[in-house]
């Protein structure tokens, strides 16, 4: 939005996926948790103004790992874009409300998906810092579901399984 110049994190994931007819997950969870932490602790250090990760790689205890603390988020007019290992509907319904009495801290996503058929949700975590209305800080967890499943499995256990996302999210300046 201006002239100022910007670090970038792109974080190229290094793991096996493990694709089952209920998630798209890391195979080795502790890995992928120790290998996150190590790329957000580069992109807090690095300051940086964007940082992406990509599809089915981000375990969910990360993402609750960021959200709880400060010094693991985003700087302010930051972006970061996880993608996520899939979580289920009622996995994701209490992730949101695990975060619901915490007014520092906002989870968003089209909750008309909880009602879909299907066994996982693929999605993409927006984390980012804002102010409410009401002058808080806060931040934000903003989740898009994929809308189209890949085409590069020699199985159809994405597109079997997933619950396609409806909703997109536009970021602009005001």
């Amino acid at each position: 939005p201006d002239t100022d110049p910007y670090h970038t994190v792109l974080y190229q994931h290094k793991g096996v996926l493990n694709a089952q007819p209920n998630h798209f997950a890391n195979e080795n969870q502790e890995t992928a948790r120790n290998h996150f932490r190590g790329a957000i602790d580069l992109a807090s250090t690095a300051n940086a103004a964007l940082f992406v990760s990509p599809e089915c790689s981000c375990p969910w205890e990360v993402v609750r790992a960021v959200l709880t603390n400060a010094a693991a988020q985003p700087r302010d007019r930051a972006l970061w874009a996880l993608g996520c290992e899939s979580i289920s509907p009622a996995a994701l319904r209490q992730f949101k409300n695990d975060f619901d009495g915490n007014a520092g801290v906002k989870i968003i996503f089209d909750e008309t998906v909880l009602g879909k058929a299907g066994n996982f949700l693929d999605p993409l975590c927006y984390v980012f810092k804002t102010m409410t209305n009401d002058e808080n800080a806060v931040i934000v967890c903003l989740v898009q579901f994929k809308t189209q499943h890949m085409g590069v499995w020699s199985t159809p256990i994405e597109r079997d399984n997933y619950i396609k996302g409806e909703e997109l999210y536009v970021f602009r300046n005001a």
